[in-house]
């Protein structure tokens, strides 16, 4: 969709904008802006002179539109009080060259941001008005069936084990289940009235009794359990009927929920794709004149050597030293710039775009990009092969191999930071390009290892992690026809595995005694 930019006055430059495919609206008087302003689909960026009426007027009736002052010469004042007044920028007339679409591009960019990060807000205001849907729900739930106790059971996301959301009639928040209810859950799946517990055993199906049990599952799986309990009378058929449209709704209010979750997080997650672009684009220009002087300086003080005359001293600081300092200044610059250049790609990877690349360099931008959450947590293994070409985006490859490194490191944790390791391998196998991720943190839980790819399943700590990152893993993986797998065993660590089919036009060489050798290994502390 074209952008909307109005311009007051300003015609030799709106020209210039409109042969660039804007979509403009040129306003010659200034009088007639207030109509222009009323436009019900509004505005992208505003072009106007520096005028602080006009500037007043286009924010209270368009607060998110971006404004760039054009200012002749002698208007350099007035423009500088715009920028106070919250401009987006200014640039002086007549515009030369590409400035003023250089400036377009960047207030949209602006522009693009803000709007992200106002929706981002208003859904986080939605969740944060729904944060006591379980009690709505238990209370509805014990409510029509005149229950004196009801309570909404879900399943913990570290084992599966039921814990108490909300409890009705009586204490016991972030409580678990009952015992009794996993066992009836192992042979029940359908809601049931139940009577009394006898002795040792747990309480079994029945035509009425003082409990009902009512499990709310959505494609096969669990989501939650409502219970419910009442003395007199006994609950029968009628209230079992009437608990089964209740936990409809409930069910159906929970998925939303989740929905709603998912929402956020992915809208989340594009914008902050959109500033990681930006900041990596705004940070290249300077850093290009960082690497252009470190290298003059380092390239040219070789010519230089201090006068005989001059005799060294302890606090002396040496030709050699200079040297020395200038060259690791363009080996930091220059390994910024390989990190932007992750960054950037990283942000605008587009998988629509698919071309070969060698699966080794998408290991090798990961590491970069998480260098600063592996450094001093973990020592990093690679074993890389020969001829790993695939076909696909290095962006959204090094986003998986990212999250991967990052969640081996925490999967080791900082007590065990001294002895962490994890050992990275990429290889071809046949018609296969295979990567290993291994660590020897403590491993996952068999209960676990089934789900560890669903959306919204963590065993973070609440507010470190969105439980979204296997998920988007498998299926940009998935995307690019390969599978990613996990196993795990107790207290030895975990290992994931990006299955992917190699580029077809090179083929596996042959297994010779030279190929048979091992893979060359580095190990980065």
């Amino acid at each position: 969709m074209a952008s909307r930019i109005l311009i007051v006055g300003c015609a030799r430059e709106g020209a210039e904008l409109e042969r660039r495919g804007h979509c403009l609206a040129h306003v010659v008087d200034a009088r007639a802006l207030p109509q222009w302003l009323a436009d019900p689909e509004g505005w992208d960026v505003a072009l106007l002179p520096p005028d602080l009426a006009l500037l007043h007027a286009l924010h209270k009736a368009c607060p998110r539109t971006e404004v760039i002052v054009l200012a002749l010469p002698g208007e350099r004042a007035a423009a500088i009080r715009c920028l106070r007044e919250g401009a987006f920028a200014s640039v002086r007339r007549p515009c030369e060259g590409g400035e003023l679409d250089a400036l377009v591009e960047r207030a949209l960019e602006r522009k693009s941001l803000r709007d992200a990060e106002a929706h981002l807000l208003a859904l986080r205001g939605v969740l944060e008005a729904r944060e006591k849907l379980p009690e709505a729900i238990v209370s509805a739930f014990a409510e029509a069936l005149s229950a004196q106790s009801a309570c909404l059971l879900v399943p913990a996301p570290e084992d599966g084990r039921l814990t108490v959301a909300y409890l009705w009639g009586g204490d016991g928040q972030g409580a678990h289940a009952p015992a009794w209810v996993h066992d009836w859950l192992r042979t029940e799946e359908e809601p049931a009235i139940v009577g009394a517990p006898s002795g040792d055993q747990p309480p079994q199906r029945a035509a009425r009794g003082p409990g009902l049990v009512h499990p709310l599952t959505a494609e096969g799986r669990l989501v939650a359990i409502l219970t419910a309990q009442r003395e007199r009378p006994p609950f029968g058929p009628a209230d079992l009927e009437r608990a089964s449209v209740l936990a409809a709704q409930a069910r159906l209010a929970l998925e939303n929920e989740r929905l709603l979750q998912h929402v956020a997080s992915s809208d989340r997650l594009v914008a902050l794709g959109q500033l990681a672009a930006s900041i990596a684009h705004e940070i290249r220009t300077p850093l290009t004149y960082v690497l252009e002087n470190a290298g003059y300086i380092a390239e040219h003080l070789p010519r230089f050597s201090p006068p005989e005359s001059v005799q060294p001293t302890r606090d002396t600081v040496t030709f050699t030293q200079m040297r020395r300092a200038a060259s690791d200044a363009v080996d930091g610059a220059n390994r910024m710039r390989d990190i932007i250049r992750d960054i950037g790609a990283l942000a605008s990877a587009d998988e629509s775009t698919q071309l070969p690349f060698d699966l080794k360099e998408a290991v090798r931008a990961s590491l970069r990009m998480a260098d600063a959450e592996l450094r001093g947590r973990a020592t990093v293994t690679l074993r890389l092969d020969g001829e790993t070409q695939v076909i696909g985006s290095i962006g959204r490859m090094s986003q998986v191999f990212v999250n991967l490194l990052v969640n081996a490191v925490q999967a080791i944790g900082t007590e065990r930071a001294r002895d962490g390791r994890i050992v990275v391998v990429v290889r071809r196998e046949g018609a296969r390009v295979l990567a290993e991720v291994s660590d020897n943190g403590p491993g996952i839980p068999p209960a676990m290892l089934n789900r560890v790819f669903e959306p919204f399943f963590t065993t973070k700590p609440a507010g470190q992690g969105t439980g979204l990152g296997l998920f988007l893993c498998r299926n940009i993986v998935r995307r690019h026809g390969g599978e990613l797998r996990v196993r795990s065993t107790a207290q030895h660590g975990s290992t994931f595995v990006v299955d992917l089919p190699a580029d077809p036009t090179q083929p596996a060489r042959q297994r010779t005694v030279e190929a048979d050798a091992p893979a060359p290994v580095v190990t980065l502390n």
